[in-house]
């Protein structure tokens, strides 16, 4: 998903210091005695625009924006013509995040000097960092007309090429900063983070590399190399590069994130949780750590937390996490039940990622758990018009046609998502109750053999072949694989929904228990609502059979409503 909710502007774009071919800058180990300087200057003499101006860029550059600015115009006032004083004030603009402003000095800059590349290349970064990236290559390749040999502005043109997913371009600009200098350790990891975005990952760990080899301490390309290692499945060598980077950088919130995305991928929820709470320690409203934090909270069956985490990130991001933690929420919404305010979050998030299929497949999964069959269709049915080979919400509108009575259509569907998806047992157990509710006994039991083949303790699988056991001979009962039915349930965690309800249906074929008492004993389980719709299809077939299962799943029917 959009790698989420990393730093790119704060980590990877290229510095403006010496050694980064942009010049008339001040070493940061000089800065004490420069400013020292700028100050006596000034002090001398309140007009000398030049030493205000110098000053005002240095002030700027240390992140004292409005002392800087104030500088700046300072020397403006007395120089308005001054091209460099516009530039600097233009690029203070920018650091300070005030991309109009940045853009309108540089261009008032470059009225009086229109061969000045430096500022050419600063109002292509204001453009690319304002999303105008078309502009961006504008005023960069103008800057590279200028000077062939100007590695920075080769960078900066990479990364607008980046953010338009130009992968191969921004390579190519990259290669020939370079070519310019072979030390460029932040264009050797920026290539290498373009090489890991077109999924060439072993690519990418030479560069960033290569980068580290320059500079050991740089912690974004060990965390990036990190996510190179990860894209690749090496999660041990990811583990080991964002543990350096944390080294170096203990407050790198990113990495820690990262760090616990590797962990839940490797299936370690309690290390993956630690590290994203570690990361809003530094960070407590880090919407991208709260998104993922909820994420594993709620794969742990940890709703309520999971829905607090979603929430604080909803309430602190107005950016690309915000639609996908929005999306999150609605999930866990619908997982324990609250339907309605699940889909108003898929609602609220399509507003935000309105071409984004699977907020679509969401919502359509949800409406059916809500029994609302034709809403489910026509949104599972735009996910597909977006993704026809996405099994999941192919699989998703087989069973609402199934739950709707609508069987050939149910066929279809879930035999060209068990095509797409070979490995679901899930899916042919669906299929296969289709199959059953349409007579066609002997293509269930094709179906069901193979999900058994697939995952034999499945409860589901169990479910649908005791069914199809009990319509084929006509209400009898045959007790073994009731009983196999029965004990699947028992995995499941104490009083959760799905525990209840395969109880209750055992109940009602069994005879053990009396319907009301069943029908009672789900309704008072937590988040039942969630399987309420799942259940009814069942218990219209046991309704048709004869005396004594039928007349036990009509009374449970009409206590559940």
């Amino acid at each position: 998903m959009l790698r989420r909710g990393r730093p790119r502007d704060s980590q990877s774009r290229p510095t403006h210091k010496p050694g980064h071919s942009r010049p008339g800058q001040v070493d940061k180990d000089q800065d004490a005695e420069a400013l020292a300087d700028l100050n006596a200057a000034v002090a001398l003499d309140a007009r000398l625009s030049r030493a205000l101006a110098r000053r005002g860029w240095l002030l700027g550059w240390q992140g004292r924006h409005a002392e800087g600015l104030a500088d700046l115009t300072a020397a403006l006032a007395i120089d308005p013509a001054d091209a460099w004083a516009l530039s600097r004030r233009g690029e203070t603009h920018r650091l300070a995040g005030r991309f109009e402003e940045a853009v309108a000095d540089f261009t008032a800059s470059l009225a009086i000097d229109p061969t000045d590349s430096w500022a050419l290349g600063s109002r292509g970064q204001a453009h690319r960092q304002a999303g105008r990236l078309d502009e961006a290559v504008t005023d960069l390749t103008a800057a590279l007309a200028i000077d062939p040999s100007y590695a920075w502005a080769f960078g900066s043109r990479a990364q607008a090429h980046r953010q338009a997913d130009r992968f191969d371009e921004a390579i190519a600009d990259l290669t020939a900063a370079l070519d310019i200098n072979p030390r460029y350790d932040w264009a050797l990891a920026e290539r290498g983070e373009n090489h890991r975005l077109a999924g060439r990952f072993d690519e990418a760990v030479v560069d960033f590399t290569a980068a580290l080899a320059i500079d050991p301490g740089y912690a974004w390309a060990l965390g990036s190399r990190a996510t190179a290692h990860q894209g690749a499945g090496r999660l041990d060598q990811a583990i080991s590069d964002l543990s350096a980077a944390l080294a170096i950088k203990p407050d790198y919130a990113w990495a820690l994130v990262t760090r616990g995305r590797v962990h839940e991928e490797a299936g370690r929820s309690d290390e993956a949780i630690a590290d994203f709470t570690a990361a809003l320690d530094i960070d407590p409203a880090y919407a991208w750590a709260l998104t993922c934090r909820g994420q594993a909270l709620r794969a742990a069956r940890r709703l309520d937390e999971a829905i607090e985490d979603f929430t604080a990130a909803v309430e602190v991001e107005d950016g690309p996490t915000f639609g996908w933690a929005l999306t999150c929420r609605g999930r866990a919404f619908r997982e324990v039940g609250r339907f309605d305010e699940a889909v108003a979050d898929f609602n609220a998030a399509l507003d935000v990622l309105p071409t984004q299929p699977w907020v679509r497949g969401q919502r359509g999964e949800t409406h059916r758990l809500a029994g609302r069959f034709d809403e489910a269709i026509a949104d599972l049915s735009a996910a597909l018009d977006a993704d026809p080979t996405d099994a999941w919400p192919l699989a998703c509108r087989g069973q609402a046609n199934q739950q709707a009575g609508r069987l050939d259509e149910a066929i279809m569907d879930l035999s060209a998502a068990a095509a797409l998806e070979p490995a679901s047992a899930w899916t042919r157990s669906v299929l296969a109750a289709a199959y059953r509710q349409d007579g066609r006994f002997a293509e269930a039991r094709a179906a069901l053999d193979e999900a058994s083949r697939l995952d034999p303790a499945d409860a589901d699988v169990l479910l649908d072949r005791a069914m199809l056991c009990l319509v084929e001979d006509g209400g009898d009962v045959s007790t073994a694989v009731w009983e196999a039915f029965f004990e699947a349930c028992e995995g499941y965690p104490a009083n959760a929904p799905e525990a209840v309800a395969g109880k209750l249906v055992h109940g009602l074929v069994t005879g053990e228990s009396d319907p009301g008492a069943l029908v009672a004993g789900l309704l008072a389980a937590p988040r039942s609502a969630t399987v309420i719709t799942d259940l009814r299809p069942y218990l219209a077939e046991l309704a048709a059979l004869p005396a004594p299962v039928g007349p036990r799943a009509t009374e449970a029917a009409r206590l559940l409503g």
